[in-house]
This record gives C-alpha cells, structure tokens and sequence, in this order.
C-alpha cells in the first residue's frame, strides 16, 4: 500500500486540480426564501416603518401594507441575497399597519402588525371640510407644508409636516425652538427635503439663519448656511441655494454656490434708489424661480410690488404692483394688495394670492394674463370675493395639474383647492386665525425622497 500512496502523492503534486471558485448561477426556478422579517419604527419620524428581512436569492421585491383597509405597494426593487431594509411611507400617525415581504410575487406575511406613533399633542389635528370625489387633484395626494404649534403665535414654535388628502398628517418634524420655518419645500430635483431654520421672527437676529437639506427619514445631508435670511428661499437644480437678505430691509438676492462663497444677484435698495423711493422699504415675503426664463419673482410687501429679477445678469425684467413705473392693472380694482406667493401658470399667467382691498379684510387668488404690448397686468380668473376668508400674512396660490387652483390662506390657517369655475373641492382646515401656514407644496410621491 505504502507504494501506491506515493505514487497518488506525486500524482497530485504533478496534476493539480482547478477549482472552479465563480459563483453559482441562480436557480431563478427556486422558490424565493424570505426570513426573519421583522418591523420597527423610524427613531426620528414616528410614522415611518422600517421592514427588515434576510432574502435567500436575488430577486424583485417590495413590501405590501394595509392602512386601514387599503392595501398599498412599496416600488419594487432588484434586491441581492442578504439583509435588507424597507421604509413604509404615507402612513397616518396612531394607525396600525399590517405588511408583508413580497418576492417575485410570491408573499411572506410579517409576524405581527405595528402601530405608528400618536400625532405630536402640540399640534392642531388637521380638519378635513370638504372633500368632492373625482374632482380634486389625484397628482397631488400629499402636501408639504409648515404650521406652528397650538396655543403659540407668528414666532412659533413651528413643525414641518406632510398631510395626505384626507386630512391626516403622515409625517412630522419639529423645528429648533430659536427658529421658524416659513418656506419648507422639495428640492428642486425632486429628491431632498429643504426646511429653513429662520432665526429672525424668533430672536430678531437672522444671521444664524440656514436651510437643512434632508431625505425623509430625517438623515441630514448638508445643511446651507443663509446669513440674513428673512423670508423666501429656493434652490437650483445644481444646488445652488439662492435666498432674500432682509437685514437690514435691503432685499438683497443672495446666493450661495458652495460652503464658502456667497454673491449678490441684485439690491432692491439700490433699484429703490433711483426711483427716489427708498422710503418705501425692501421687506420682503415670497418668492419663486421660474425654470424656462431662469427669473425669480420677488414679492416684496413694503412696496407691494413683484420684482421680476435675471439671474444670469443680475438685472431688472420688470416689476409690477404700486411702486412709480410698474406695470398698471386691467381693470383697475384688480390691483393687488399686500400681495404674496407670485407663480406663473403654465400658460404664462401670473398668479397671486393678495387681499381684495386696501382696505378689505378678505383674502383673494388673482390670475394676470401678461400683456407685454400694453405693460399691463390684465385679470382673467379670481376667485375668494364673498367668501370670508382672510389672511393678513403669508399665503400664496399654486396651479394644479388638473387645472384646479390651490389657495394657501396663510395666517388663517387653511388650504382651498377651487375649480376654474370657483368650486371648492376639497378644504383643509388647520386652526384658522390661531394659526399660520407657511409655504405648501403639492407631492406626488414620498418614495422620491427615500435615501
């Protein structure tokens, strides 16, 4: 034997043998093996659930989750074999959620259901008033927005929160207590969350102002910092955070490409100035960027005129309202009155939400078409006249895609969806003069801001 067994030692030493060390190629005819499926909720956001499970193989996958009694899908995903994490979005604060894993269509029930934390008690419980079925917007399900706690005042304390069209917050994020947040908003790549932390209505020193930049699991990912920031800010789709220096009442378009630099677009000071109008002040509260023309449009309450401002150039396009040269108004009771919220249609359009009177205690939406001819603003659409409502700060109007008007009432707190012929389909209610609402924006899909 002893012969042999060197002879066998040779022979492999001689001829080694390969191993093949690539990978097994999939079964894709295997039953998919889904384990350990479990459920937790977000430590930041109380109503976002987080499934995990171990997954056998690669392979499609979501999760399917019941919210009373409607069954909703997460995006499906191309997931590899291991450990894997799933957020549940949309969901209403005190609501129990059934879910399962579901891999190649075949399901793996969860072991339990879970229940989302209650609504923070500091705030007012949104107020459905009016919901008619078919009629509101169905690309806009969610709205972002911010509102300040109960029992406070303009200075706050104030939330961040998103609000699904029944009326029910599903997501919730306090704001530092030196600070308000007047102009939370989607980036403009759809991606992020911006929230502005305004330190100027709180302790009257804008100069520690910033926007925070978060997804919607509440992970910060950068945050902008915006010296002198009163009001409005927007950002660009290469990031740029372009905002309005209120201090000292200035009106100054700043922005700030990197962690460093920060330009001057344009002074409203100096423009005032060759008017002979600098009495008049540069207080400002809105503004918007318009993508096709790259022009913000600058509402300014103090001289209750919208400044139409090059970004490029850094120069004046125009400007409409009351200051001496604006563009006038068709018909004349149609002029605006501390105005807020400047957007264009997409037929090109201005839109605006402003009081119907100097005098008038009732808060109206005016559609403009632009008559470059004539350099007049010519009224095509209104709506609000008799209905009661009225603001004194904030608020604005956003154009939806089904052609319906949303009218944000700002400090009277509530949001209005109208049809062109003036119907109220849907009517949101959030605490009415006790409260304010800051800057809203319509959401399609809260799965665009998942890390």
């Amino acid at each position: 034997m002893l012969p042999w067994t060197i002879v066998a030692l040779i022979s492999c030493q001689t001829h080694p043998v390969e191993l093949d060390t690539s990978p097994s190629p999939i079964d894709t005819d295997a039953p998919p093996t889904v384990a350990s499926i479990s459920a937790t909720l977000n430590e930041t956001i109380g109503s976002i659930v987080e499934v995990t499970w171990h997954q056998g193989h690669a392979a499609n996958g979501h999760v399917a989750y019941q919210v009373d009694g409607e069954w909703r899908e997460t995006p499906s995903l191309s997931r590899q074999a291991g450990e894997q994490t799933q957020l549940l979005l949309g969901i209403p604060y005190g609501t129990e959620v059934s879910y399962s894993v579901v891999i190649d269509d075949v399901h793996f029930n969860g072991p339990a259901t879970i229940t989302t934390d209650e609504m923070p008690a500091v705030l007012f419980p949104p107020e459905l008033s009016t919901e008619v079925e078919g009629q509101w917007d169905d690309q806009s399900p969610y709205f972002l927005l911010s509102y300040n706690e109960l029992d406070t005042d303009y200075g706050g304390p104030w939330w961040t929160v998103i609000v699904d069209r029944k009326g029910r917050l599903v997501w919730a994020l306090p704001t530092p207590e030196t600070a308000t947040t007047l102009y939370a908003r989607p980036s403009s790549n759809g991606q992020d969350l911006l929230i502005d932390h305004n330190s100027f209505w709180v302790i009257f020193d804008s100069v520690d102002s910033e926007v925070m930049r978060l997804k919607i699991d509440g992970s910060i990912i950068q945050v902008h910092d915006t010296p002198y920031m009163g009001h409005a800010f927007v950002d660009l789709p290469d990031g740029t955070i372009v905002w309005v220096n209120d201090e000292p009442a200035t009106l100054i378009l700043m922005k700030r490409t990197n962690d460093e630099d920060i330009e001057e677009i344009w002074s409203c000071a100096n423009f005032l100035e060759t008017l002979d109008c600098l009495s008049e002040g540069c207080g400002t509260n809105t503004m918007w960027w318009d993508p096709n023309s790259d022009h913000f449009f600058v509402s300014s309450f103090s001289n209750e005129s919208v400044m139409e401002i090059d970004h490029q150039t850094g120069t004046l396009v125009r400007y409409f309202g009351h200051l001496p040269g604006a563009w006038g108004f068709s018909p004349l009771e149609s002029t605006w009155w501390w105005q807020h919220g400047p957007t264009l249609t997409p037929e090109g359009n201005l839109l605006i939400s402003a009081r119907i009177s100097e005098k008038g205690n009732e808060t109206v939406v005016r559609e403009y078409a632009i008559n470059e001819e004539t350099e007049t603003l010519e009224q095509v659409w209104s709506f609000g006249e008799g209905e009661g409502v009225y603001g004194a700060t904030l608020g604005e109007a956003h154009r939806l895609a089904n052609g319906n008007t949303l009218h944000n009432y700002g400090s009277h707190a509530r949001l209005r969806e109208v049809t062109p012929a003036g119907e109220v389909v849907w009517e949101l209610y959030l605490g009415g003069n006790s409260h304010s609402i800051g800057h809203s924006t319509p959401l399609n899909d809260l799965y665009a801001f998942v890390p």
